[in-house]
């Protein structure tokens, strides 16, 4: 398994105030004190961890609202319409007028094998623009946010490479006993044979509720262990990060490994086992990227062949495999979540047979449409269907009684959501100390690269690179300083002729901010003005991601060189 990288691109933080605000609350407090770039930067970095506040779901802008754009720098944006933030506004800050600028738009994602490719991953961009000294100036912060960003639990997730699945892909184990709402261990029986995965810690889990009182009740969890004396260890979006609902009782449930890909393709042959008593029935995939799906999947004969409980009402809340009255298969719970389904004319099949009633099925993306993808989920009484878009066809006919189809979002699905889990809010930024040096190597050019972890995430594990402008070369240390409990754990310091000299390893916990000063030599020969770059490749709870700094977006780092 490996785990997905993310590169977020979250530059330019100086105010050491990173609790989240509004931006008024932003505006008066950067006016109070500092250098004009000073009070933008910090109404920036303000207005960013006011847009990471909003729940994924709801994060985007307001298609038609003033300053919306289709699209930025060539991702398209997205719009939500019960967004709580405008595109653009005008800004007074210490007496100047400024321009503040939201961008909402996909992001990128690198896998470990270095490819870039679009994801199911929100990127976020605040451009405060102003003129200093007849001059256009701009500030500018990025983010990327995975779909969980809950602050209570910030587990790893796992996700598989791209593969193509032609078989059962889940791991099903009976529910033992009772899991109340709030738990975080589960009892468990042996896994079903065959399962083709163990679960592991950073395993995603479906927990389903199959028979009895409270039927169809579920949610998606992740491990945080392995199984171990029939225990198995999860954390979940209920009370103190554990389960959501209460499990067992006079029912069977069972938990289900949900593998999740990068890319995926699914194929006849794949699909659920059979429910056999105790689990079975159910076929979860998760792909951060695209879920394609190929020909007709045929799932009939694997549901339930209990009767549906008397208490059971089908929804959203409630999903659960059909059944038929005289013990005959009915259809399984078909969950599917993607960043996008590729389908062309495809079909997911999950009717009940002979007597036996429809199934359930749900598929979410987080973009595009499923114009391409057909379900069926017939039987003698018809079963349910949710998705986030039209489907090509949605069938729910029932000899006796039809189904419903039912339009949803992502949000709507019970627990853990898309995406890989929690990532440090790592911000990295240049600056200079020499705005002005002779260009015949007299003087050495100083600069502070910073690095901050913002409050409320997970600590995490950092090394820090200056990608030095051309004609400059690290010279010397002037030292390293930090605050907020910034410990260095590995690392020396770079060799003198350095270009990219790098520092590490560091463990940033949340709160924390790491300064380190160096000086930089001139070439013979350096002239005009000189931008800094900077890199921080960051280990957390979320997996590696990495956090760099532009030097085009800001002046700080500016060196002008004279001949």
């Amino acid at each position: 398994m490996t785990l997905v990288e993310v590169v977020m691109s979250m530059a330019l933080f100086v105010s050491a105030g990173f609790a989240t605000v509004s931006v008024l609350d932003a505006t008066a407090r950067a006016s109070a004190t500092g250098s004009v770039r000073e009070r933008m930067a910090a109404s920036a970095q303000d207005a960013m961890e006011a847009l990471r506040a909003i729940p994924y779901d709801r994060l985007g802008l307001v298609e038609g609202a003033d300053g919306y754009v289709d699209e930025f720098e060539g991702r398209p944006t997205v719009p939500v319409t019960d967004s709580r933030v405008a595109p653009r506004e005008r800004l007074e800050i210490g007496g100047a007028s400024a321009i503040l600028e939201r961008h909402v738009t996909w992001g990128q994602v690198t896998t470990s094998a270095g490819s870039v490719t679009e994801r199911a991953y929100k990127r976020l961009t605040v451009v405060v623009s102003w003129r200093d000294s007849g001059r256009e100036r701009s500030t500018r912060v990025d983010s990327a946010v995975a779909p969980d960003q809950t602050a209570v639990s910030c587990p790893q997730r796992w996700i598989d490479p791209t593969t193509t699945l032609t078989a059962p892909a889940n791991t099903y184990l009976p529910g033992v006993g009772e899991a109340p709402a709030g738990a975080h261990v589960v009892a468990v029986g042996d896994p079903r044979d065959p399962g083709p995965a163990t679960i592991a810690s950073g395993t995603l889990i479906l927990i389903v509720q199959m028979t009895g009182p409270g039927a169809g009740r579920y949610e998606y969890a992740i491990a945080t262990s392995g199984v171990h004396q029939n225990l198995l260890s999860v954390s979940g979006r209920g009370d103190g990060a554990g389960l959501l609902n209460t499990y067992g009782g006079k029912g069977r449930f069972q938990v289900v490994a949900v593998p999740t890909f990068e890319d995926v393709r699914l194929v006849p042959g794949f699909g659920p086992l059979p429910w056999d008593g105790a689990t079975g029935g159910v076929a979860a995939v998760d792909a951060t990227g695209d879920v394609t799906v190929e020909g007709d999947l045929d799932f009939r004969k694997t549901g339930l062949t209990e009767s549906w409980p008397g208490d059971y009402r089908p929804s959203i809340d409630a999903v659960l495999p059909g059944a038929g009255p005289d013990g005959m298969p009915g259809g399984p719970l078909v969950m599917l979540r993607a960043g996008n389904v590729v389908a062309s004319d495809s079909a997911l099949v999950a009717d009940g047979v002979g007597s036996g009633w429809g199934g359930t099925v749900v598929v979410t993306a987080e973009r595009g449409d499923l114009a391409g993808l057909r379900a069926f989920a017939r039987g003698v009484i018809g079963g349910r269907i949710y998705a986030t878009s039209d489907l090509g066809q949605a069938d729910v006919s029932g000899e006796k009684q039809g189904g419903e189809v039912d339009r949803i979002a992502a949000a709507q699905i019970w627990g853990v959501p898309l995406g890989a889990g929690c990532w440090a809010g790592v911000s990295i930024w240049a600056s200079t100390s020499t705005p002005r040096v002779p260009g015949d190597g007299s003087s050495p050019v100083g600069y502070r690269v910073s690095v901050v972890n913002a409050t409320g995430r997970p600590t995490a594990l950092l090394s820090v690179q200056d990608l030095l402008p051309p004609g400059l070369s690290f010279q010397s240390m002037v030292g390293v300083k930090s605050d907020g409990g910034v410990t260095r754990l590995s690392g020396s310091d770079p060799s003198p002729g350095d270009v990219a000299p790098t520092w590490g390893t560091f463990s940033v916990p949340a709160g924390g901010i790491l300064f380190i000063d160096f000086l930089a030599r001139v070439e013979s020969g350096t002239s005009g003005v000189l931008q800094d770059s900077a890199v921080a490749s960051v280990l957390s709870a979320g997996g590696v991601s990495r956090s760099t700094y532009d030097g085009g977006f800001s002046a700080e780092d500016d060196v002008a060189v004279s001949t």
